[in-house]
């Protein structure tokens, strides 16, 4: 699923630089649900924010597609920003 998503991303992200972030959020979201958003955005990003390594509360896989689907466009758009500011 992974590679998927990242072929996805490849193809797609220099359509979405050239848009502002809120922009890039409506229309990720226009394609896929949530949580493949977020795991797209994760995989994109290199971000690994739910991973049981940052979480280990996160014991399964039921516990982290809940955790995901709790994330907003909010949460990614700032997780964009930080990832960007980024040397």
């Amino acid at each position: 699923m992974k590679i998927i998503l990242e072929e996805y991303l490849q193809e797609n992200f220099d359509r979405f630089l050239g848009n502002s972030l809120s922009r890039i959020i409506f229309q990720l979201r226009q394609t896929l649900s949530r949580k493949r958003l977020m795991l797209m955005v994760s995989c994109k990003y290199d971000l690994h924010l739910f991973s049981t390594t940052t979480h280990p509360s996160i014991t399964d896989d039921r516990q982290f597609m809940l955790k995901l689907s709790r994330i907003t466009p909010v949460d990614v758009a700032t997780r964009i920003r930080r990832s960007m500011a980024r040397p």
